[in-house]
């Protein structure tokens, strides 16, 4: 009977294989390599938002849903504003002094 031998460089592929994932992470977390799991669910999620357009688009067309604007908008669609620009609130105006030009005195009249 023979002996099933260990590969003769079993601690050097190890060691390898171990260098090789660690040099992954640090490139992941300089972000010169993006994670598989993370590209996955970006795409994923990219792939769903295209979904829901393309649903909402055609339900669209059909008439099954109505296009509305936000609150926002409409607030804005509603009214109009006239003249605008930024009014002086905070400054005060120089009081203009005048002399009483009816202060007569009793003795000439």
């Amino acid at each position: 009977m023979i002996k099933d031998l260990p590969h003769p460089y079993a601690k050097e592929i190890e060691t390898c294989s171990h260098l090789v994932n660690y040099c992954h992470q640090l490139k992941r977390k300089a972000g010169l390599e993006l994670d598989s799991e993370e590209v996955a669910k970006q795409m994923q999620q990219s792939l769903l938002a295209e979904a829901n357009r393309e649903k909402i688009a055609n339900k669209l067309a059909d008439g099954k849903l109505l296009d509305f604007s936000s609150k926002q908008d409409r607030e804005q669609s509603q009214f109009t504003t006239v003249g605008g620009g930024k009014k002086n609130k905070g400054k005060k105006q120089k009081e203009v002094q005048y002399e009483d030009i009816f202060n007569f005195d009793v003795v000439l009249i």
